[in-house]
């Protein structure tokens, strides 16, 4: 699969079924929403990987049965699945307001989502409506906890990760049951998104924790609550944030969370591997390379991910 290619053409496909008033608010949906700086950026160009807008093309590599059709409309489910899924996200974090033209757009993209994936599977009921609700309800859950800076467990971490991700899994799972997989491929079908989107979440909660503090809540310190070492109470409802880096710096939670991305990533290129997803396998297998040695480098000096981050989108802005 021609990535750019396809994921492009799916995202224009669909902007062409949008009255006109919506076209260009579908054109600029990835910048209103945050995800890029300027407007126009095409979604192809949006993520630094293939799999969050196309997981299930990659999976299609694997499956002799699955035709050209009904990997494009998995995708397009899948495609259309998640970009509402961070548009929404940001609309509960209050980063983005959204306003009724968004709101128009979005409630199109969700019917061609569910237009697309019973299109695929031949039933009446779109699985996202479920999926989207667990969703919402998790990430509802997750910004209660994280703003009140409640003590919570590594456990309490991975169960509402996952769900706030679950519609990245009904795609996949819909084009491995086309495809005549049986139940327990379908199942590693869903231990390797599990081990990806954790992954991807795992990492991007520790890059980002000072900014999500900032925001509201960080897991970094709910967790490092979690482990009796961080006490609020002593320095105030909102934490000096030096303060703050010196006592999650020493609860070393950030290099646990990141060997956490690593174990999640050793599972997905694993299973993939064993499907015959080989591109998909190659991909976590470089992504748990990456995340063993920040691993190391966050144990052996704390707080040296969310550094290296800084430096890399200085160094992006300077030289870019």
């Amino acid at each position: 699969m021609d990535y750019a290619k396809h994921v492009d053409a799916i995202w224009t496909a669909f902007s062409s079924t949008l009255p006109p008033d919506l076209q260009h608010e579908a054109r600029v949906l990835a910048r209103a929403v945050g995800l890029v700086p300027l407007p126009d950026v095409p979604w192809s160009n949006v993520f630094k990987n293939e799999v969050t807008l196309a997981a299930p093309a990659l999976f299609a590599t694997a499956m002799p049965l699955a035709t050209s059709q009904m990997v494009v409309t998995a995708t397009t489910a899948h495609m259309l699945a998640v970009i509402d899924a961070f548009a929404i996200d940001r609309m509960l974090d209050r980063q983005v307001t959204g306003g009724p033209q968004m709101q128009r757009l979005l409630e199109r993209v969700r019917a061609g989502r569910d237009r697309a994936i019973c299109e695929l599977t031949g039933d009446e009921v779109s699985p996202y409506i479920d999926a989207e609700y667990d969703a919402v309800c998790a990430i509802n859950t997750e910004r209660l906890l994280l703003q009140n800076g409640v003590a919570l467990s590594f456990s309490d971490y991975s169960r509402l990760s996952l769900a706030k991700q679950a519609v990245a899994f009904p795609a996949s799972l819909a084009l491995a049951r086309a495809a005549g997989w049986s139940s327990r491929h379908q199942r590693a079908v869903q231990h390797v998104l599990r081990g990806i989107v954790l992954g991807l979440q795992f990492h991007d909660d520790v890059v980002d924790w000072e900014d999500d503090w900032r925001n509201g809540g960080a897991w970094a310190v709910s967790l490092s609550r979690g482990r009796g070492l961080l006490d609020m109470a002593a320095s105030g409802e909102r934490a000096d944030m030096e303060w703050l880096r010196r006592q999650v710096h020493a609860s070393g939670v950030l290099a646990t969370m990141i060997n956490l991305a690593r174990l999640r990533y050793r599972e997905a290129h694993r299973i993939a591997a064993m499907l015959g997803a080989d591109s998909l396998s190659t991909w976590a297998c470089e992504q748990e390379a990456t995340a063993a040695e920040l691993t190391a480098r966050e144990s052996n000096s704390a707080g040296y991910v969310v550094r290296a981050h800084q430096l890399s989108s200085w160094a992006m802005e300077v030289f870019g």
